[in-house]
């Protein structure tokens, strides 16, 4: 079975990251193939996550996975299919490592507002204008049509995104209430990429 990774990367790779992994992985959970997996551009390698963002994601009733931090590096950037990430300084970072993978970078809360613009009329067209897909896994064509066809809609919504504050703060020592809050800004946003991605495969894996 084909793959669809999904690669979430902020800093140290011990909050924000693994949040959206865990968030991520539970919604996408039913789709077979699919991968979440979390890096950091100055990761705390080999930390476990945070214990208040493990907490936090407990609290909200989510299973908390065991997580060790890793560095983002060119082969962690190039087996992805979608990058998501903290802030748009994150994903420069992600571009600079393979320039390629930038049409299916998005920083998280960008994604979160571009995803529920893409019709399914839109998705339908963007699977047509790709070559066959031979062999491919119907979830994985699915899953990479709703990045390539996020891409193609962005245009001016996508530079507006990136222009506003739509940042996940970091929360490293500053309290529970922060890991809350940044909880509170994830949850959403990975919500709306699931809900998209899940639409994607009811549309086109049909």
């Amino acid at each position: 079975m084909d793959r669809f990774h999904i690669l979430a990367v902020c800093t140290g790779n011990v909050a924000r990251s693994p949040m959206a992994q865990a968030l991520l992985a539970s919604g996408l959970g039913g789709l077979p193939g699919v991968v979440v997996t979390s890096a950091g551009t100055q990761a705390l390698v080999g930390s476990p996550m945070a214990p208040e963002a493990r907490y936090v994601l407990a609290e909200m009733g989510y299973p908390v996975p065991d997580h060790r931090a890793r560095p983002l590096t060119p082969p962690a950037v190039h087996e992805a299919d979608l990058v998501v990430t903290m802030t748009q300084a994150h994903r420069h970072e992600v571009e600079e490592l393979d320039a390629s993978l930038a049409p299916a970078t998005f920083a998280l809360r960008g994604l979160s507002i571009l995803a529920p613009l893409v019709s399914n009329d839109h998705l339908l067209l963007t699977a047509r204008a790709r070559a066959s897909r031979g062999h491919v896994d119907p979830v994985r064509f699915a899953l990479t049509t709703a990045v390539m066809a996020t891409g193609l809609v962005g245009g001016t919504v996508l530079a507006r995104a990136a222009r506003d504050d739509l940042a996940v703060t970091d929360p490293v020592g500053r309290g529970i209430a922060a890991y809350r809050d940044t909880a509170e800004a994830v949850w959403p946003a990975a919500a709306s990429i699931v809900a998209y991605l899940l639409r994607a495969v009811a549309v086109l894996a049909r």
